[in-house]
């Protein structure tokens, strides 16, 4: 999926600042074993928002969290069928769109913007994605690096190419789906954020 490296650049210097107010707020603590709660705090505190989260039943393959809108609320609701760290990820990409959005971002085609990732999933055309489509796929950055911090992970590649740790052991500590620790290891994807945070 084709992003804008300008909204990337955005999206991580505003991962920066959250990070920084989390570091200030935690005082002490392990900055790299996120509490969620904490992070709501934080953002709630620098964006004036408040953030309501639930876990809900709904039925779907793809869709594992939604967030409402409004002028000073944010609403997250988590599928409630899934394993922890799943729940964990979901709520903070939810919590990084108020983050990481601006106004032309807003959507409340939420349908739209799901067939939109179904195509570009499967088709790859050189263009652009649409704007509300690419806000997904911030937002999911955005937790990747507010979760799985990128100073966490040059010292994880080579303690895995050592056969000191796992993607399993570094998920564990982290609380994040394996998944989520796979991707940001990749070679494009950690390649592509190396380059962007050394323009930071």
């Amino acid at each position: 999926m084709l992003v804008s490296t300008d909204k990337l650049l955005q999206v991580l210097r505003k991962v920066r600042q959250l990070r920084e107010e989390y570091r200030a707020y935690v005082l002490g603590g392990d900055t790299n074993m996120v509490s969620i709660e904490d992070l709501q705090w934080c953002i709630q505190q620098m964006y004036d928002l408040e953030i309501i989260k639930t876990q809900v039943v709904f039925t779907s393959t793809f869709t594992r969290g939604l967030m409402e809108r409004y002028e000073k609320k944010v609403i997250i609701r988590v599928k409630h069928d899934q394993a922890d760290d799943h729940k964990r990820f979901t709520a903070t990409k939810e919590m990084c769109h108020p983050v990481v959005d601006e106004k032309e971002d807003w959507s409340i085609d939420g349908v739209g913007r799901i067939q939109d990732l179904l195509i570009e999933f499967e088709v790859t055309n050189g263009e652009a994605p649409h704007q509300a489509t690419q806000s997904e796929v911030l937002a999911e950055i955005a937790a990747i690096e507010v979760l799985y911090p990128y100073e966490c992970r040059e010292a994880d590649l080579h303690r895995l190419a050592k056969g000191e740790t796992t993607l399993v052991k570094i998920a564990t500590y982290h609380r994040i789906p394996v998944t989520v620790v796979s991707r940001a290891l990749a070679d494009q994807y950690h390649q592509l954020i190396t380059g962007l945070w050394g323009q930071i």
